[in-house]
């Protein structure tokens, strides 16, 4: 659930009431029961949230829906909930190589267009938090890997999806062991298993790769 940031709350109430051209006493007559004109004031100046179901006929009195109310316009909500989530990132990665590529204003516009791309792609609104979350660490992911939403991410992504299926194949074919809080795939196979099958499987992938790599080149060549 996003904070709600009752000073902005308050003026989007107050540029409600300004538009319907009341007073604070004629406003408050509009809600059953009534408020009264300390009540609109101490809304307006961010005191208090007004309870759900002035909230809904405030809502109704400014045209938007209860979200846009208590959160604003989606377009700049989402762009202001990216900018503080990247904030928080570059502070917890502050002394780590991912932390200086978070630093790098050419990567967050990046990561930013792909995960604006998202939520409207998904449809995602104010109250989608979990939604938007993983859309950010995707997105931050994505581009990391050069699988932004481009012509060029589209081999990326590709050629991405054909290296990981090889390693999850080796991890699948050997005997994997945890040391230090990490997995190391040994050279053992796993009983039952066919290293041949495996080798065979680990030529259609490469190959593939070499054709993704060979179709981007040829993608590149044409159309500088």
């Amino acid at each position: 659930m996003v904070d709600v940031n009752k000073k902005e709350l308050g003026e989007r109430i107050k540029k409600i009431r300004l538009e319907l051209g009341d007073t604070t006493e004629v406003f408050g007559k509009r809600f059953d029961p009534q408020a009264n004109r300390s009540l609109v004031s101490a809304w307006e100046n961010g005191r208090y949230i007004p309870n759900p179901e002035r909230l809904k006929s405030l809502a109704e009195l400014g045209g938007i829906s209860v979200n846009e109310l208590l959160y604003g316009d989606m377009k700049n909500f989402i762009s202001s909930y990216f900018d503080k989530k990247i904030f928080e990132y570059k502070e917890k990665y502050e002394d780590s190589f991912y932390g200086s590529m978070l630093n790098d204003s050419e990567y967050i516009k990046s990561v930013k267009d792909d995960f604006l791309y998202k939520v409207q792609f998904y449809e995602l609104n104010h109250a989608d938090t979990e939604a938007l979350n993983k859309l950010i660490d995707e997105s931050v992911y994505a581009v990391m890997r050069g699988e932004e939403y481009t012509n060029e991410g589209a081999f990326a992504l590709a050629k991405n999806r054909l290296h990981d299926t090889v390693q999850q194949l080796e991890e699948f074919f050997h005997e994997v062991v945890r040391e230090d809080g990490k997995n190391r795939i040994t050279p053992n196979i796993k009983n039952g298993l066919d290293p041949v099958i495996l080798e065979n499987l680990k030529l259609i992938f490469n190959h593939a790769e070499n054709e993704v790599s060979a179709a981007k080149k040829s993608y590149l060549d044409n159309n500088q």
